[in-house]
């Protein structure tokens, strides 16, 4: 089940402060075994990861190994079995890339050693490329019966004579790709690259053939190019409410040997050294990051440690973030075993060697929905980056310790001997001095200068002494600076450390906050519920009472029929009476009286059908056609 990005407002999900921990790049080593007839190279496979060669010497060592020897994570003979040597590669890189880490995969090697084969695959045999896809797919089919939400995009490049193409498209519909910075993330990338969105490992397979397919020249050329496929990984797990982003590069980097204009006369100057300056930079950023005392030597000189040459060269930008960033990197070295490319194949070894001793910079990209999941993974992470100082710590008070122990110690012996010798020094001296006084002039010449001579050599002895302790007093004043540098950097850890103590407490402080607030519109809820139930219970009370009003109006109106007959009998009488003329109360005409009853009973009849549905007369209780009969009836009599 996908899902597009589009359905979640990416600005709610705020990113997760990650801990950054090293990861050092694997290399693995590929041997391709001679054809009939031809010298093969002499070496041999040590238990799997260790390979020496022999014959002569031809690079440097690398810290404490021989000079022949080189140590990778994984070899692979002429005669292993390929299945098992990619599924050691495949199944740690699928793993890390679904738990949210960048993974990418490498291959390093000469024209015809076997390096687009072991990446591509041929004659019917999946390649790492396919087999991470198929073993990544699964995954995904088993992440998804849990309730987890994919969403893929892919995209394919070529980098050839420092251009970069798109593969994803004709060849007669390219536009000229560069390369941008982003200002908001400080990073490379590609402006109007092409990516398309993939569901299954058919749509993967099939856009990877339309590359293939759309790829300039002939084989030759085809070497001399890196293609670059990068697949963007977007997972949603809906239970525990957290996205992990993650990309997975596959890269088939150029031949690495070099291209010279002798071996292809069709070649410009030009073309030549933009073919060359690709490999050329990887090489010279790898022997940076390693360190150029401990990398292998090469002709050229050395970078400096502190400036790596990423911008000598459009592919080294393009793998910034994977040779020395944020990418868990494994490299895989094709080598050839003929005589005749051992040159070749000793520098393919001395390039894995310097990419071995390189360490990445690793986090995990996760993301939450909600505040409470937020603090909880950071407070995870900080209490691992908390037991990592305190270990650290730890370990700096203990090596501080057994320095102080050993400069006591040494102090105290290299002072105990001083002092003897000084002293066994001045006796010397002091039995010369005497024994020259009570020579005095009888003394032979030979014997004072026999006395002479044994005190010059004294002499000598104490000097070469007071420049011993010269140099163990500056020695010791070293030490003493460098401990005073691991206890202020242990002053600095420990400052660290209360920072990010105090950092917990206050994202508990908001979580605790967060909690009252939530308690407390919870209360408001519950309380405008009930004022809405009180309100509805008001509401049918008023519509019975108006459907009782309804029924009382159908009798008032039969009252009101016969009492205007009644009323017209005791007009008569009032007409004929002798009161009617001295009453002030009877000074109008029966007519008008009667005219005026009626105006009034029907205003306030008309008052009566508006009024009835008002909340305010019904709680007062006023019943109007009520009042309006008993008017009528007191105005009868």
């Amino acid at each position: 089940m996908l899902w597009s990005p589009d359905s979640v407002v990416t600005t709610n999900i705020p990113s997760i402060p990650s801990l950054y921990h090293d990861s050092a790049i694997k290399v693995f080593l590929k041997l391709k075994p001679v054809q009939d007839g031809m010298l093969q190279l002499r070496y041999k496979v040590k238990d799997s990861q260790t390979i020496v060669l022999e014959g002569s010497r031809r690079s440097e060592p690398i810290r404490s190994q021989d000079l022949e020897l080189f140590v990778f994570d994984g070899i692979e003979d002429i005669d292993a079995e390929t299945n098992k040597f990619n599924q050691s590669i495949i199944d740690d890189s699928v793993s890390e890339l679904l738990n949210g880490y960048n993974v990418a995969i490498m291959a390093y090697g000469q024209n015809e050693s076997g390096k687009t084969h072991a990446m591509f695959g041929r004659d019917g045999n999946d390649g790492l490329i396919q087999s991470t896809f198929k073993k990544l797919f699964t995954e995904i089919l088993r992440e998804e019966a849990r309730n987890v939400d994919f969403t893929l995009s892919l995209s394919v490049v070529e980098l050839c004579c420092e251009e970069i193409r798109d593969l994803l498209v004709l060849p007669d519909r390219r536009k000229p790709l560069k390369l941008r910075s982003d200002s908001n993330q400080s990073t490379l990338h590609i402006r109007d690259l092409s990516s398309v969105t993939v569901s299954s490992l058919s749509e993967v397979l099939s856009c990877l053939q339309k590359a293939k397919s759309n790829q300039n020249g002939d084989e030759k050329h085809m070497s001399r190019a890196s293609v670059i496929i990068k697949l963007s990984i977007n997972q949603r797990n809906n239970d525990e409410e957290t996205v992990k982003v993650s990309t997975l590069q596959m890269i088939d980097l150029a031949s690495s040997d070099k291209v010279d204009k002798a071996s292809d006369p069709s070649l410009g100057t030009e073309t030549v050294r933009k073919m060359n300056i690709s490999m050329d930079a990887i090489d010279n950023v790898a022997r940076s990051l390693a360190g150029s005392k401990l990398a292998v030597s090469n002709p050229r000189p050395p970078s400096s440690s502190h400036q790596i040459p990423y911008k000598d060269s459009t592919l080294t930008q393009l793998l910034r973030e994977v040779i020395g960033g944020n990418y868990r990197t494994t490299v895989l070295l094709t080598c050839s075993t003929k005589m005749e490319d051992e040159g070749e194949t000793l520098q393919s070894l001395n390039f894995g060697a310097n990419m071995r001793l390189i360490k990445n910079s690793m986090c995990q990209n996760k993301s939450g929905f909600n505040t409470k999941k937020i603090l909880d993974l950071v407070t995870k992470d900080f209490s691992i980056e908390r037991a990592n100082y305190i270990s650290r710590i730890e370990q700096l008070q203990n090596e501080m310790t057994l320095i102080r122990e050993k400069e006591r110690q040494r102090d105290h012996t290299q002072s105990d001997v001083l002092v003897t010798e000084n002293g066994r020094l001045k006796a010397q001296v002091d039995s010369l001095s005497q024994l020259l006084k009570s020579d005095g002039k009888d003394a032979k010449d030979e014997e004072h200068s026999k006395i002479l001579e044994t005190l010059m050599e004294k002499c000598e002895n104490v000097i070469q002494l007071q420049m011993k302790l010269d140099n163990e007093r500056s020695r010791t004043a070293h030490l003493t600076s460098e401990l005073e540098f691991n206890v202020s950097r242990e002053q600095a850890l420990e400052a660290m450390n209360l920072k990010l103590l105090h950092q917990l407490q206050e994202n508990e402080d908001e979580l605790k906050q967060a909690l009252a607030a939530n308690f407390s519109l919870k209360q408001d809820l519950e309380k405008w519920q009930k004022l809405a139930a009180t309100r509805l219970e008001k509401n049918e009370s008023l519509e019975s009472l108006l459907s009782v009003n309804n029924v009382g109006k159908h009798d008032d109106r039969n009252r009101r029929s016969s009492s205007s007959s009644a009323g017209s009998f005791m007009a008569q009488i009032e007409e004929n009476s002798p009161l009617r003329k001295s009453s002030w109360f009877f000074g109008h005409s029966s007519t008008n009286s009667r005219a005026m009853r009626q105006v009034s009973v029907e205003s306030v009849r008309s008052n009566t059908s508006q009024e009835i549905p008002r909340p305010k007369i019904l709680r007062n209780g006023i019943n109007l056609n009520a009042v309006s009969g008993e008017a009528e009836s007191s105005n009868i009599k």
